[in-house]
């Protein structure tokens, strides 16, 4: 064999070796992964709250073990073992890995990584742990299974619009007493009500999900809020159906101030008479974004938008939200001492969330009544 042929051989190996290990995901991207998750000090104990300084917080968390009532003392007493398997994709906002270090911290978590519904489900099929959760970045009714933050692949997400994709696959069942969807807001309104009694129906076990937003912080805290819903298998479709909290809720009184983050240690405050338009594009691809409008408004309607957005309280926090990113919203304003003109770009998420795009630390609560705009 001469020395071209041996180097080809060493390139097949090599290429080989190198689609094992990413389809194990190997310790060593599990500790590149957890940087970005340890990197603050804890302050877990503080009560959720908005801030107009840009001093850094952690939201509050309570267990590693979000959704299982009852299952903290257990847990912890070694007497509840949990299988969870976390959507593999790394190039989120970090909320994936986050949770997956967390888990993995945990002696009583045996956690793996899915890209596919097919993979969640075939990661849950064995084990004699005492509880099944699914871990992906989540809308109402809907959880993502393998493209992170975004929507793509009908394979890819559990939702009532793709159920003939998925079913088959769940009716399969899961391990353990039930399964846990933690996303944000997967359980929140009609939607989600219907999600967990459909998969409910499926697996033919109960499935609880929260209503609100769920977070993973710095230090491996991972949490949801609003209220977790959990629904039995043959359980009639309620008329009453929980939404997701409302963090904000728009008053009569108009917009006074834009804040606006900046490098300096004040933020930039923009007056409403100097907004000039804003601007909003849908990013995602699924059925339930199909009715998700792009759109553009300028002066007063422009303001009328912003007024959804609680634009004068935004938060800074280093904790990642698991919630489905669904449009970006441009605002175009004139400077306060130059004559010129400025955007900023803020992402959407689930329309209560919204993040600036360059100081992604900085978050504002949005209205209802964003989501019904926007339709």
């Amino acid at each position: 064999m001469n020395r071209s042929d041996l180097q080809i051989e060493i390139d097949e190996l090599r290429t080989r070796l190198e689609r094992v290990e990413t389809e194990a995901l190997p310790a060593a991207l599990d500790a590149e992964e957890a940087k970005s998750c340890e990197c603050g000090t804890n302050t877990a104990e503080q009560t959720p709250r908005r801030q107009d300084s840009q001093s850094r917080f952690h939201l509050s968390g309570e267990t590693a073990y979000p959704g299982i009532q009852g299952s903290g003392p257990a847990a912890a007493a070694g007497l509840l073992r949990i299988r969870a398997t976390v959507d593999g994709t790394r190039t989120d906002n970090g909320f994936l890995g986050c949770v997956y270090n967390a888990y993995r911290k945990s002696g009583n978590v045996t956690v793996l990584t899915h890209w596919s519904t097919l993979q969640a489900r075939t990661n849950l099929s064995t084990g004699s742990e005492g509880y099944s959760i699914i871990v992906g970045h989540g809308a109402p009714g809907l959880i993502v299974t393998g493209t992170g933050q975004s929507v793509n692949g009908v394979a890819k997400y559990i939702s009532a619009s793709n159920i003939t994709t998925w079913r088959p696959i769940l009716s399969r069942g899961v391990i353990g007493a039930g399964l846990t969807l933690f996303g944000c807001e997967v359980a929140a309104g009609t939607a989600g009500r219907n999600l967990l009694r459909l998969v409910a129906n499926t697996i033919r076990k109960p499935v609880g999900a929260w209503t609100g937003l769920v977070w993973c912080s710095n230090n491996s805290n991972v949490w949801g809020t609003g209220s977790f819903v959990t629904v039995s298998p043959g359980a009639a479709m309620e008329s009453f159906t929980e939404e997701a909290p409302c963090m904000y809720s728009e008053g009569e009184e108009a917009l006074q101030v834009m804040r606006l983050a900046s490098h300096a240690d004040e933020h930039e405050e923009v007056l409403p008479d100097q907004i000039i338009s804003v601007q909003f594009t849908p990013v995602g691809n699924y059925p339930g974004l199909s009715d998700v409008k792009a759109m553009r408004a300028e002066r007063s309607d422009a303001l009328s938008v912003l007024q959804r957005i609680d634009l004068e309280n935004p938060f800074v926090t280093e904790d990642k939200p698991g919630s489905v990113h669904t449009g970006m919203l441009t605002i175009t304003y004139g400077s306060s001492y130059e004559d010129d003109q400025r955007t900023r770009t803020m992402k959407v998420f689930n329309s209560s969330l919204v993040q600036d795009a360059i100081h992604t630390d900085t978050y504002y609560y949005a209205s209802p009544e964003l989501q019904q705009l926007l339709r």
